[in-house]
């Protein structure tokens, strides 16, 4: 009896140990599952924003306002899976140009689609900025130059919905955590599990780039600016109710690597005046803290408090690191291109550089001053995918 009442005893223990075993693995596999963001749907239907300068009103006619999600329907990752894709995502930018893309003046849908879906997806499960910085960059040169290239009649289908999606991302939610990983102009139904409010975001990006975010109660219209420039970019919103007062909210707003020097991809490097980026709420300033690329302002929000981004928006020097003789021109997310390139005239990089916006071009246009042995002349520079000398953005320095 007593052999058996052991014996029962050890095997009591094993399975209780056993059962430890199962749920030690069980709770390691869990914590090596990582979860994206919460994509948060902006408002209804975007009209004419600013940003795309026309583009997505145009993108609405063509193929509708059915597309609006694609493709960022982001699955969980596990720990290792999400390193192997970062590991690759990072060794594919050692090839490519400053516009994005794989090799100097091309241009493969499947290779872009593929690196924007990969950018995108990538920030949502690591919460960095770096991989909004690229997406940023590739849906601001290659695809708006595509897509005006193309023409509505033949234009990648899958490019245009890249377009047309592009705020389904821009806001996304984690808890008490609010991600603002690309600045679009719009009111916002921000939610998760423990947040439900709404918020109004100003942009008029990226020509100027002051935001401001105010707390409200619904979503009622945004107002229209008196300033002539923005006046016309308006929007359609859906109104809703709101029953809430305040909330606890981190709000990590992403900071571009185009505000100041640094590198823009492995190959580039980019000089600027140096400047702050400045955070007020309610008139008064804060202090941001920074993590992995987003400034992180947290604090109890009521209806009505209004957080203001001030975001310098310098003019670049970009340089290519194998090669100091030659220069690009960078402001915001946009490269560009400059006329009056006559051979044996050179652009000095540390002369000033004006940029003044183009009722004309609807868009920010640059104004400095090339020189050789017998002088100087000016020259304009317009955003590459405006221009029809867009594959010629260095300009010799010497």
């Amino acid at each position: 009896m007593m052999k058996r009442q052991r014996y029962g005893a050890h095997i009591t223990r094993l399975l209780t140990a056993m059962a430890a075993i199962v749920a030690w693995i069980g709770t390691t596999a869990q914590a090596q599952v990582v979860q994206p963001l919460r994509a948060v749907e902006c408002d209804s239907l975007l009209l004419c924003d600013f940003f795309w300068n026309g583009v997505q009103r145009e993108i609405d006619e063509a193929i509708g306002d059915s597309v609006r999600a694609w493709p960022w329907q982001i699955g969980s990752e596990t720990t290792d899976g999400l390193a192997q894709r970062v590991a690759a995502w990072e060794q594919g930018l050692q090839g490519l140009n400053l516009w994005g893309l794989g090799a100097e003046a091309s241009w493969r849908a499947d290779d872009f689609k593929h690196l924007l879906r990969e950018s995108v997806e990538l920030g949502m499960l690591t919460r960095q900025a770096r991989f909004f910085d690229l997406a940023e960059r590739l849906l601001a040169n290659p695809a708006i130059r595509h897509w005006r290239d193309s023409g509505k009649d033949n234009v990648d289908r899958e490019v245009a919905d890249a377009l047309r999606a592009v705020s389904s991302v821009a806001y996304a939610t984690s808890g008490h955590d609010v991600f603002v990983n690309m600045l679009v102009r719009c009111n916002v139904h921000l939610q998760s599990d423990s947040v439900d409010f709404f918020a109004q975001i100003v942009n008029s990006a990226p020509w100027y780039n002051d935001t401001s975010l105010r707390i409200v109660r619904d979503m009622s219209l945004i107002d229209v600016t008196v300033d002539s420039v923005l006046s016309e970019y308006e929007r359609v919103i859906i109104h809703e109710e709101y029953g809430g007062d305040s909330v606890d909210v981190a709000f990590h707003i992403r900071i571009p690597s185009w505000v100041g020097s640094g590198d823009m991809l492995p190959r580039y490097t980019a000089k600027a005046r140096r400047q702050q980026v400045l955070f007020f709420v309610n008139g008064s300033p804060v202090k941001a803290e920074m993590k992995d690329g987003y400034a992180v302002i947290k604090r109890r929000w009521t209806v009505g408090d209004l957080l203001v981004v001030k975001m310098p928006t310098p003019i670049l020097r970009v340089y290519d690191k194998q090669d100091d003789s030659r220069v690009a021109l960078q402001r915001g997310p946009l490269l560009y291109v400059s006329g009056n390139k006559a051979s044996g005239w050179n652009f000095d990089p540390e002369s000033a550089i004006n940029h003044d916006f183009s009722q004309q071009l609807k868009a920010i246009a640059l104004k400095g001053e090339l020189y050789n042995a017998s002088g100087k002349k000016p020259f304009d520079a317009v955003p590459a995918y405006l221009s029809d000398e867009r594959d010629k953005i260095f300009m010799p320095v010497r």
